[in-house]
């Protein structure tokens, strides 16, 4: 690669060139030094690789906010230099930031219009937000570009896009190309298990025994916990729940990764610290004024992308999908803010227009991924219980939709999927369960401060009686009744979640009361619930129980 190709150096004196081969070398090697590149781009701030040198070394150490400047110096003057367009989109995307993204990538579309990388990135910007057809279209054209080296993982991620969309026989069209590869055995079968209703007599099981059970040195254990999670969903098809459970727990030993009460509870202690009465108090003037914004949140596989479906089937909702930007916000927050008077910082922030910045940059994100004005933007982030504070200290008139399942459906259907590695919790009944009671000990601390913007609802009785459920949603939200709201899964709007194949049915109990099916295999999920003294039921949150 050429990097002298629009890079602003020309004319620069030999001790530039030095230094920059010195940089360049350290960045092949991935082990950038950040003190190094700050002080290169000092003396160069006007060099575009200077700048891309100091975003890619600040995005390595985690200072992902930090690289955002310097890698968009580094794209404005190095005009679209695609190697500089990529690390800026993948900083884009890891912050959830799409406008950014889209806006920028069209751009380098039309400097280098012979290039697959931008129109890659696109489609995974767009995928990201949920717009099936132009991900799909973007796929498309990267694929008809792409270098053979590529073309892979292009593919891949239009198999995706379209398994999303519910284009299943599309989707099986590439998977078959890509069988061709030895090397995408596991990415074809793991997907194919998610077609239809494979059991342990189809050609997928024997495939995904292969893989978990291979003696290949070069077989990860990553790779067989994949294999092994949807190995259990093929025994579950075929009614086999003790080989499926200990599939899954095969699996999640494979990959387990240590969970640390003491963190989580310090964490969660942190969140109270920083969003008090007091806090709310003094910034009040200065959020924003908007009701346009609703938040679903839950522990992951709750019913929130069902919800998510059910209102933005109403005219006067468009759903934005995950799109996270408050959750990014709070992260800011708990980093800057976490000292002892937090609320006069905060204060002192909102006098310099910081809370309000905060919301109007999650509107403007919203706007962008619903494709248009909307009265209502529907996020439903689960993990943005965590940012509720945040939510409500820049925007106190966003209305939060709290999604509760009981516990132990929650988890089986938790144990079985690959979630990220935030996810410690869901590799073990006990983690899970301890992380599941500070979610209720965090809401419990929400509702006392702004109780009036929360509305509990519970998985199994929307699911059992829709209707009277969704006229309460409707009405908290002071929406008035659609009858299309429970045609939700006529819509084709695309699904990124694990609950794809889940909600474009209709409405059905069909995964109530599923952990009796494991109920023997549960003793310590329940157990830790006995030792904290909780119980769930389908009433109100506040008869639950907490220690």
């Amino acid at each position: 690669m050429n990097m002298n190709r629009n890079s602003g150096s020309a004319g620069l004196p030999t001790s530039y060139a030095e230094e920059r081969a010195r940089i360049q070398a350290s960045l092949n090697r991935n082990a950038l030094d950040v003190a190094r590149t700050e002080t290169f781009q000092a003396k160069n701030p006007k060099d575009a690789f200077a700048n891309f040198a100091l975003g890619q070394a600040l995005f390595n150490r985690g200072e992902k906010y930090k690289a955002i400047l310097p890698l968009e110096k580094a794209v404005q003057i190095g005009n679209s230099h695609l190697p500089y367009v990529e690390a800026l989109a993948r900083v884009y995307l890891d912050l959830h930031y799409p406008q950014k993204a889209i806006t920028m990538l069209e751009e380098a579309i039309k400097v280098s219009p012979s290039s697959s990388i931008p129109l890659g990135w696109l489609g995974l910007h767009y995928s990201h937000i949920g717009r099936t057809e132009q991900a799909i279209i973007y796929f498309q054209k990267a694929l008809a570009l792409a270098p053979q080296e590529f073309r892979t993982s292009l593919q891949q991620d239009l198999a995706e896009a379209l398994l999303g969309a519910n284009r299943k026989d599309e989707a099986q069209s590439i998977l078959s190309e890509l069988e061709r590869d030895p090397t995408q055995k596991l990415f074809v079968n793991t997907r194919r298990a998610e077609i239809g209703k494979p059991n342990l007599q189809s050609p997928v099981a024997k495939n995904l025994a292969e893989l978990f059970d291979s003696p290949e040195p070069n077989s990860s254990d990553w790779e067989k916990s994949l294999a092994l999670l949807s190995y259990g969903r093929l025994a579950e098809n075929s009614g086999d729940f003790d080989l499926a459970f200990e599939s899954w727990t095969r699996s999640r030993k494979l990959v387990a990764l240590p969970y640390d009460e003491k963190e989580t509870e310090e964490y969660f202690k942190k969140i109270t610290r920083i969003y008090t009465r007091e806090a709310f108090e003094k910034t009040r003037t200065f959020a924003h004024s908007s009701k346009a914004a609703i938040f679903i949140v839950g522990m992951p596989r709750s019913g929130t992308t069902m919800l998510e479906r059910i209102l933005n089937s109403h005219p006067k909702c468009k759903g934005i999908g995950e799109l996270g930007r408050m959750g990014q916000h709070n992260a800011y927050i708990l980093q800057h803010f976490d000292i002892p008077k937090s609320s006069d910082a905060l204060f002192q922030d909102s006098l310099k227009g910081g809370i309000r910045d905060r919301a109007t940059d999650f509107l403007r994100q919203a706007e962008f991924v619903a494709g248009g004005p909307a009265e209502h933007y529907i996020d439903k982030t689960p993990s943005e219980f965590l940012a509720a504070g945040c939510i409500h200290l820049c925007l106190p008139n966003a209305k939060i939709i709290n999604m509760s399942r009981h516990p132990a459906d929650t988890f089986i259907s938790t144990y079985q999927h690959a979630f990220a590695e935030d996810f410690t919790y869901a590799f073990g009944q006990k983690p899970f369960a301890h992380y599941y009671l500070q979610r209720e000990k965090l809401m419990a601390n929400w509702r006392s401060l702004f109780g009036g913007q929360i509305l509990d609802v519970r998985y199994e009785e929307l699911v059992s009686d829709p209707e009277p459920q969704v006229r309460l949603i409707l009405e908290f939200l002071g929406l008035e009744w659609d009858p299309d709201v429970l045609r939700f899964h006529e819509s084709a709007q695309m699904v990124r979640t694990f609950s794809r194949d889940q909600v474009r049915n209709q409405i059905n109990t069909k995964s109530v009361d599923r952990w009796r099916n494991y109920e023997k295999h549960l003793g310590p999920l329940f157990e830790a619930f006995d030792k904290a003294g909780y119980s769930y039921s389908v009433t109100k949150p506040e008869t639950s129980r907490l220690a």
